[in-house]
């Protein structure tokens, strides 16, 4: 099986899904999964457009994604702008990324408010701060 190399905090798109499997490696470091034939597979750590209020990432095969280029990084953004109730928890975890700064959304009050109300949020106000 040839090796697909990923890198943390890279954009990638889930194969055959629409802005809801666009998203960011979380870890490079490999796991390895079973495919349905009993093979592994590589994985990596992804958080998705329709992460939900735990924050949490998804172990997703490498074969299911692929690249995405930085036109269509953006153009995805900004659909994600248009929408921040929907996709509220990507985008405050992407802000969160220094080395996504480039791609960053602005935050509104809405976003600001979710900050100050989420436990995960607060959980890791609270880390950063000590």
């Amino acid at each position: 099986m040839e090796k697909k190399e990923v890198k943390e905090n890279q954009f990638i798109q889930l194969k055959g899904e629409g802005l809801e499997g666009f998203g960011i490696v979380a870890c490079e470091g490999y796991g390895t999964d079973k495919d349905e034939n009993g093979v592994s597979e590589q994985t990596a750590c992804l958080m998705l457009g329709d992460m939900n209020e735990d924050f949490g990432t998804w172990d997703n095969p490498l074969s299911r994604f692929e690249e995405v280029d930085e036109v269509t990084v953006r153009a995805n953004l900004a659909i994600m702008a248009e929408d921040k109730e929907k996709y509220r928890y990507f985008i405050i975890q992407l802000n969160d990324i220094p080395e996504l700064k480039d791609f960053h959304i602005e935050e509104d009050d809405f976003l600001r408010n979710v900050r100050t109300t989420n436990d995960v949020c607060l959980y890791w106000a609270e880390q950063k701060a000590q």
